[in-house]
């Protein structure tokens, strides 16, 4: 299993992952988010990374340097990253490859000399919720971004 960046020829590929997912009650995408315009842009700027094995592209992660967080008062006085749109091909879900995509990415992160990551979550993804406390992400509050309610999280590096 190869954690690595995104290639453009995958966009395609990608955004059929995100498609799967729109409209489901446990996320806020719809038909303006996420698009393929936000897949070549990561691309683009390094921040697209997908978890492959045997040449199949089994999910993907975002990381957003510019994001919708770094105003919020929690977050001020940290500079850190965000990372979303956090997708496991339906066929592979239950097997710990959203723990893996979070995990590498987390690395990257350091990489880039980040200390703290800062991420926002659907209030009615259950799972994701779940996950990102068994990761050691605090939750901190409740806000209405885009017409939805998220949960805001931070976790230090």
């Amino acid at each position: 299993m190869i954690f690595r960046k995104a290639k453009i020829e995958e966009q395609d590929i990608i955004l059929n992952l995100y498609n799967h997912d729109r409209f489901k009650p446990y996320t806020a995408w719809d038909d303006t988010y996420p698009t393929i315009d936000n897949i070549k842009e990561d691309i683009s700027n390094n921040n697209l990374f997908v978890l492959e094995d045997e040449n199949e592209i089994l999910g993907s992660i975002a990381i957003n340097t510019i994001n919708e967080l770094d105003n919020e008062e929690k977050y001020r006085n940290e500079i850190g990253l965000e990372f979303a749109r956090v997708i496991v091909n339906f066929k592979h879900r239950g097997k710990g490859y959203s723990k893996l995509l979070i995990q590498n990415v987390e690395e990257e992160i350091k990489r880039r000399g980040y200390h703290h990551i800062h991420i926002c979550v659907y209030e009615n993804d259950d799972i994701a919720l779940s996950l990102y406390q068994k990761l050691g992400y605090i939750k901190l509050s409740r806000k209405k971004l885009f017409d939805y309610y998220f949960i805001l999280f931070k976790k230090d590096l």
